[in-house]
């Protein structure tokens, strides 16, 4: 087994259009964790519940197509405009090698920052993240940026 020690990375691409519209007819405040912040807009939110709105079912083929068979913590990570996750490091079990992070819906003006670089996380594109690296998120656009991640436990993809 290889842990990965980079920070993120790019490593394929994916058809996350289904889920996309999925999540786009579910209202954002019927999502878990949904208490408003001071100034009235949405906090953060994480579904981690399979059967909530059937996600477990609509996530599957992202993380098939992926080609991935040793999966843990599969998680749906909504950060809604002008709100973020301050920075953080998670810790891991030793099996683990990174996490994988899918981005559904974003925008531009979402920033992914871990090990002190701002990058740019872009729906249909699987990424490998070190969340054992400071991260952090930041969506100061006008639009929910809703990520698909999973943690891999096995070498898949270098």
């Amino acid at each position: 087994m290889t842990h990965w020690h980079g920070t993120v990375e790019q490593f394929a691409t994916v058809d996350c259009s289904a889920m996309a519209a999925w999540l786009q007819s579910i209202p954002f405040k019927k999502w878990p964790q949904q208490s408003p912040a001071p100034d009235g807009s949405l906090r953060p939110a994480m579904v981690t519940d399979w059967n909530w709105h059937r996600f477990g079912e609509h996530a599957k083929p992202i993380v098939e197509a992926l080609g991935f068979n040793r999966t843990s913590q599969w998680m749906l990570s909504a950060v809604m405009p002008g709100q973020e996750i301050p920075p953080h490091v998670d810790e891991q079990p030793s099996d683990w090698l990174y996490r994988v992070h899918v981005p559904i819906l974003s925008n531009p003006q979402a920033i992914f920052r871990c090990g002190g670089q701002d990058h740019v996380l872009l729906p249909g594109i699987a990424y490998k993240v070190n969340t054992r690296a400071e991260h952090a998120v930041y969506n100061r656009g006008s639009t929910p940026r809703v990520h698909l991640m999973f943690d891999s436990m096995e070498t898949k993809h270098g």
